[in-house]
């Protein structure tokens, strides 16, 4: 976490994370066992960025909801023992798992959509996918093969 703001009306708390260009304001559960986000509201922290889909698709919402287990528990800077490192890292998501027929369409398109986000960015794809999707670089190659089997990348769509 790189920055928290307390705030007064429906939202808690004002949070800006290492690695997002974004503000997260939460409102959070009245739960002390496990308190939750409950309320969420996304600002950019430039008004020339706007915010995207791949925005709305990258909440770290897990990191938010140990942030809002820490707010109801005493707060950010009450507590001495509060483990700042833990937000400063990126979740972990665990990897998707086939159906007993294989992956289907979407999964291939959000496959070829971060293939093609990889070209504008100008990396390689395989390793993109790799590193999104939490797998070695055979398998991004394996998801890349069949993308353009069932049509969904062109054959040569993705050379620089």
């Amino acid at each position: 976490m790189k920055w928290v703001e307390y705030l007064s009306g429906p939202r808690e708390a004002r949070i800006t994370l290492w690695g997002h260009d974004l503000q997260y304001e939460i409102g959070v559960s009245d739960s002390e066992d496990d308190p939750r986000v409950v309320e969420l509201l996304i600002r950019s922290t430039s008004e020339a960025r706007p915010i995207t889909q791949r925005d709305l698709r990258r909440i770290p919402l897990e990191r938010l909801n140990g942030a809002a287990r820490v707010f109801v528990r005493g707060g950010f800077l009450e507590n001495p023992e509060f483990a700042w490192t833990h937000f400063g890292h990126p979740e972990k998501h665990e990897p998707q798992k086939p159906g007993p027929r294989g992956y289907d369409d979407d999964f291939y398109a959000e496959i070829a959509r971060l293939a093609r986000d990889a070209k504008s960015m100008k990396v390689s794809a395989r390793q993109h996918i790799s590193h999104n999707k939490q797998v070695g670089v055979h398998t991004a190659d394996k998801w890349l093969k069949e993308c353009r089997k069932r049509g969904i990348l062109v054959p040569g769509e993705l050379r620089r």
